[in-house]
């Protein structure tokens, strides 16, 4: 290959030209380093980015995900409050601390 000439790449043949002027030219770049836009990210690096952040993503969901799944209305009955107890073991129920796994 001729490092003086470039090759385009048509919908059915490559066109062999001895040079294409910059702004023809696509300069496509990923993985950048906003603070280090002239070195790239390395596979290595980007690699270690995705894993971190897919860790932190997993963390949120679970925190998301163990919430209680319902509400509790504060109801008196006979009117008496409802005990501390009783609304702790009604939030484990809602966590799903009842339901066999």
């Amino acid at each position: 290959m001729d490092p003086n000439r470039i090759n385009l790449a048509g919908p059915s043949q490559f066109t062999t030209r001895p040079h294409a002027p910059a702004p023809a030219v696509i300069h496509a770049t990923y993985s950048r380093d906003p603070s280090r836009p002239s070195r790239g990210v390395g596979p290595i690096e980007s690699a270690s980015l995705a894993g971190r952040l897919s860790a932190e993503t997993l963390a949120a969901l679970a925190d998301e995900s163990s919430g209680a799944r319902g509400h509790l209305l504060p109801v008196s009955t006979g009117g008496q409050d409802p005990t501390v107890e009783q609304l702790r073991t009604d939030i484990r129920k809602l966590k799903g601390a009842g339901r066999p796994r």
